[in-house]
């Protein structure tokens, strides 16, 4: 895995630096391998071999990561560092440590697109070269962000569907990437299944369990794609996950939440005489 963190003063500023060289140097693998949006993907053995600690050193750096923490430099989340995430773990205060090269870059072509757009207004060629000069790389790299603005106009068809199917959590962002991904890997042809998966993670146990913590990042799911993982979601009912079946799910899961299961009873009983016991099971461990 690329990752996104190069070596800067907030790592040896932290009150992780305080504490034993095992703790620090977990801490320095997950910053190393965790990507855009600060996923790490692996369990706590994958985390004690990158980190080259034993497994028991990882597992007590990670219950430390999770726990907050008063001393910390970001009072965000009480301190805590990490939450665990399906296949591995979020970086909670990961922006602390984004390359500072991509935020000088992004600077960069935001001056030049200003310089070259008051340029064009005037008849100053003498200066457009000197800028041109100054800036090639920055210049190059905004012509090329304009091209690719120009050829990203087909495709996302289906992705207003799959924004809306995605639960309204605080980790739903990055919209505008999220549809540059959906464009470039051409998942319209995969949206059926796509928005299908959003349907059934939304009931399963990873994604409701201690108040919906645990919904990944959409970027993070579309970019890993775990839309293929829908169909191991925790069952074990011999019972296909039909779309009747997670309809009926929500229609409980919905019940539940807007009338605290008042007369839940009843709807139990249609759905039971509608898809029979073994289905319905099924059903009550979708929604809840």
């Amino acid at each position: 895995m690329s990752g996104f963190t190069k070596l800067v003063p907030e790592i040896i500023q932290s009150s992780i630096w305080n504490e034993p060289a095992e703790v620090r140097c977990v801490w320095i693998a997950m910053i190393a391998t965790k990507d855009a949006d600060g996923y790490v993907r692996g369990d706590v053995r994958t985390i004690a071999r990158m980190a080259n600690v034993s497994v028991d050193a990882a597992s007590d750096a990670l219950k430390m990561f999770q726990a907050p923490d008063p001393s910390s430099h970001t009072p965000d989340n009480e301190g805590r560092r990490i939450m665990p995430a399906p296949g591995g773990w979020i970086v909670l205060n990961h922006d602390l440590y984004r390359c500072h090269d991509d935020i000088y870059r992004e600077r960069t072509r935001e001056r030049v697109r200003k310089h070259r757009a008051k340029l064009e207004s005037s008849d100053d060629v003498t200066l457009h070269e000197t800028l041109q000069k100054r800036y090639p790389s920055a210049s190059a790299s905004g012509s090329a962000s304009e091209s690719s603005k120009e050829g990203d106009c087909k495709g996302g068809i289906r992705f207003p569907e799959f924004w809306k199917a995605w639960p309204a959590h605080p980790r739903k962002a990055n919209k505008k990437a999220c549809l540059k991904l959906w464009k470039a890997q051409a998942l319209d042809n995969l949206a059926d299944t796509i928005i299908t998966a959003v349907e059934k993670f939304k009931l399963c146990e990873d994604w409701t369990k201690e108040d919906r913590q645990f919904i990944p990042a959409p970027l993070v799911w579309l970019r890993q794609e775990r839309w293929e993982a829908a169909g191991y979601i925790g069952n074990r009912s011999g019972v296909e996950d039909t779309p009747e079946i997670i309809e009926y799910a929500k229609q409980v899961r919905q019940k539940v939440e807007r009338e605290n299961g008042r007369d839940i009873g009843r709807l139990y009983h249609k759905i039971r005489d509608a898809i029979g016991q073994q289905a319905f099971n099924r059903v009550k461990q979708l929604a809840l």
